[in-house]
């Protein structure tokens, strides 16, 4: 579509299929278990490594009792897959492995290079950006996937480890700011800091300071209290009079219904000077319809699998 990346399901990704059952809970505890029993050379990888990392991977919603285990072992292995593993037959090269709490899993710049190979491309950023956070190299992880034998999704990889940036709060906000991007709509600035009264610094989590537009992420889990509530009605008051003006994006906002917020932005920063051709205002549109169809496509087929709600 327009040059824009792919959104939906890739042959790479088939890689890693959805899972249909649940091993129990604790990814953790389930590797540290199985990790007796795996072959010689064996390697916690992809969103298994990830997470023993210590980055939240798992697709949106989902118990993580229901993804199994990923393991890469060499291919001269003629060892099988126990229950509730996933099994790659991979030679890994000795530098791109290293060890947590006792675990031999890939390093982060490999992790990284994998997720954005792999993964869908906003579960990619978001996977990406908190590996980044872990202070995971960004020009390591391009030098991985220069030496891919997987060459078809090379550029893709590329230009996620492009977007992707350190200091990114949660993976919704990293889905954010790449539907921002791939809608053709101007790259934000992330944590914008804005001066109030009696030397305090309000943090928007991303937007245009020359425009004053920004854009919050309101997770469930830190704005549903009345206190959250009332503090964040008052601080957006304040930033109101300086200027400043907000896109409010909840969780349904950007799993299924995109567009309501990429187009309330295009609206604020043409109102606030952003000067955008008819074409290219055209071209966004047409963008921002492609993103949400796929998005909505995308979480049907995930809710119909797994049920949730």
């Amino acid at each position: 579509m327009d040059g824009l990346p792919p959104y939906g399901s890739s042959r790479e990704e088939l890689r890693f299929v959805r899972p249909t059952r649940n091993y129990g809970p604790g990814l953790w505890n389930r590797a540290q278990q199985l990790h007796t029993a795996l072959p010689g050379g064996a390697v916690f990888v992809g969103r298994t490594a990830a997470l023993l990392h210590g980055a939240d991977v798992l697709p949106p919603g989902l118990d993580p009792g229901f993804w199994p285990v990923e393991v890469a072992v060499p291919r001269s292995t003629g060892a099988r897959c126990h229950v509730g593993m996933r099994w790659y037959r991979w030679n890994l090269p000795t530098d791109h492995v290293t060890s947590v709490s006792g675990l031999p899993v890939t390093t982060l710049a490999r992790t990284a290079a994998d997720c954005a190979r792999c993964l869908p491309r906003l579960e990619a950023i978001a996977a990406v950006d908190q590996l980044l956070n872990l202070h995971a190299d960004p020009a390591a992880i391009q030098a991985i996937l220069e030496r891919s034998s997987n060459r078809p999704y090379i550029a893709q990889a590329r230009s996620i480890v492009d977007l992707a940036v350190p200091g990114v709060a949660s993976p919704a906000e990293s889905w954010c700011r790449c539907l921002i991007y791939d809608s053709g709509l101007p790259k934000p600035q992330i944590h914008i800091p804005v001066p109030l009264a009696a030397h305090a610094t309000a943090y928007i989590d991303m937007g245009y300071v020359e425009f004053r537009v920004g854009v919050e992420y309101d997770g469930h889990e830190h704005h549903t209290a009345q206190d959250d509530v009332d503090h964040d009605l008052r601080r957006r008051r304040r930033l109101f009079h300086l200027g400043w003006k907000l896109v409010v994006v909840r969780y349904q906002d950007v799993l299924c219904a995109p567009d309501r917020m990429l187009l309330q932005l295009l609206g604020l920063l043409q109102e606030r000077g952003w000067a955008v051709r008819p074409e290219a205002q055209r071209r966004i549109r047409r963008r921002i319809d492609y993103i949400a169809r796929c998005q909505r496509k995308n979480q049907e087929h995930w809710f119909q699998d797994f049920g949730i709600p």
